[in-house]
């Protein structure tokens, strides 16, 4: 059986490392302490249930200030701040992560998560609403599993907890076919072992909110 699989990434948690951005001097913070969970029923990149869950080791996330939301053609539209007011990350461990995040009281906030393999250089997540692919790494691996979702905080005025439970942004086409060879309606033969696939058109960027 010959299978061709073409991974189309169309696409991008925090004891570790963190950078405040947004925050002036002098304002009213609180903090959510969220629970963030990949889910371990779904099936990785390479079919297989949990190994691409258990490849997630690092969650990125970051913070921005709600400006406007409104309703167009039925779908609700959230535009964020130009700058992110807090990123970080924090490990992930067994397929969650716990972390913290600070938010200005009596402001709305949308807060972005990113799950990914840290040390793998599939994804370029330095800026969450842009997250983009790596062309020159290649190869359907369970290092490349990624999950990812969003929170809305709003008019927060003191400490609270919050919980996440990330999807999969990556989608995945597979053409299989169990013939060596295919006649076409013109009535040529095509060789599958000679033959390549061309997909375009497809998003090489991915926002998470």
């Amino acid at each position: 059986k010959l299978l061709y699989s073409i991974a189309v990434a169309t696409l991008a948690f925090f004891a570790g490392s963190c950078q405040k951005e947004g925050f002036e001097s002098g304002a009213q913070k609180g903090t959510v302490t969220y629970t963030v969970e990949v889910p371990s029923a779904v099936a990785t990149k390479s079919g297989v249930a949990s190994d691409g869950v258990n490849n997630v080791n690092e969650l990125v996330y970051e913070v921005y200030r709600i400006v406007n939301e409104d309703v167009v053609d039925g779908e609700k539209v959230v535009t964020l701040a130009d700058d992110v007011l807090y990123r970080g990350t924090a490990p992930v461990s067994a397929g969650k992560a716990t972390c913290k995040v600070d938010y200005i009281n009596n402001q709305n906030h949308m807060v972005l998560f990113w799950a990914h393999q840290a040390d793998n250089d599939l994804y370029n997540v330095g800026n969450l609403r842009n997250v983009t692919v790596n062309a020159s790494v290649a190869g359907n691996t369970h290092a490349n599993a990624a999950f990812t979702g969003k929170d809305i905080l709003r008019n927060g005025v003191s400490d609270c907890f919050g919980s996440v439970t990330l999807t999969r942004p990556v989608a995945q086409l597979n053409i299989a076919t169990t013939k060596q060879s295919l006649v076409l309606e013109n009535g040529r033969a095509v060789d599958v072992s000679k033959s390549e696939v061309l997909v375009s058109g497809l998003s090489t960027s991915f926002n998470v909110a």
